[in-house]
């Protein structure tokens, strides 16, 4: 697709032919990872609520609370249709009795078979994918992030969006190709106002010797700066560089143009900050209040 350095962003001529990947967490990219637990078949289904409440008083499972304490059984076969989670198995992974599991007096164990072992997720799930693995061992709670499904799913920025990015994207890199034209660094920078979308500022790689600071995010700062009445830097020689002001919404005012005729924010003394040159006065003028003019 070709750049369009003046396209408008949001009114794309067509569709972008890309989609945003979204970088995920170790958790959440990585696989279900299982761990061994005791569980036993349900006998006397009767006995459940009973024997829920008793096995969790005596062996809780803070770390796991995503797991279900019951799981009907995945065998229809077997005479019993309930399996209750017990514990999980630790170091030792050799085969327990009930009684070993389940001290009395505090668990009747009445209406529960003979403990086996059962791989369970150590962790809650936090992708659909991690959940529907993870339900394949033992049923667990899923709080979904629709944010994050939406994202695996390729929805997470609409056509408009992209289309906008793309824009945003190309005016950098027209900016980074503004910066080798004259010899500096490749590198270009936009920044946009999430919430009406309006470019504030664009600029682009001026760092030398002389001012190392002035890579382009630090540009693009003192570009937004000056569009509210500040700004530090004298960016006059790199007409690339421009900004929208506060006042003039909508508008782009080139760092080479002022409304004078005069070159714009040639500061007292060049090659560096702009120093304040007057009292802070009192009042509701904004950033740049009591700041006389350079």
């Amino acid at each position: 697709m070709e750049l369009r350095r003046d396209a408008k962003a949001g009114s794309p001529e067509q569709e972008p032919p890309w989609q945003a990947l979204p970088v995920l967490s170790e958790q959440q990219s990585g696989a279900v990872e299982l761990v061994l637990a005791y569980a036993a078949p349900v006998l006397d289904k009767s006995q459940t609520s009973r024997l829920l409440k008793e096995v969790s008083a005596v062996h809780p499972l803070p770390a796991q609370p995503h797991l279900k304490r019951v799981r009907p059984s995945p065998d229809p076969g077997r005479p019993h249709s309930l399996e209750m989670l017990l514990c999980l198995a630790g170091p030792a992974r050799d085969s327990r009795s009930l009684a070993e599991l389940l001290p009395r007096p505090d668990v009747d164990t009445r209406g529960l078979g003979q403990p086996f072992l059962v791989p369970v997720p150590v962790r809650p799930p936090l992708t659909r994918s991690q959940f529907e693995e993870a339900r394949t061992h033992w049923p667990t709670t899923f709080h979904e992030d629709r944010q994050v499904t939406r994202a695996l799913a390729g929805c997470l920025f609409s056509a408009q969006e992209r289309a906008a990015m793309q824009a945003h994207m190309e005016r950098a890199v027209w900016a980074a190709q503004q910066a080798a034209s004259k010899g500096l660094r490749a590198v270009g920078a936009v920044v946009v106002d999430p919430a009406s979308g309006r470019v504030l500022a664009t600029g682009h790689d001026c760092s030398s010797a002389a001012s190392p600071l002035l890579h382009a995010a630090m540009v693009c700062i003192d570009l937004v700066a000056r569009g509210q009445g500040c700004g530090a830097y004298n960016l006059a020689p790199h007409p690339a560089c421009s900004f929208a002001p506060a006042v003039r919404a909508g508008s782009v005012r080139k760092l080479d143009e002022d409304e004078a005729g005069l070159p714009y924010g040639l500061p007292r003394h060049p090659g560096g900050p702009v120093p304040p040159t007057g009292p802070r006065r009192a009042g509701r003028q904004g950033i740049g209040a009591g700041l006389d003019p350079p």
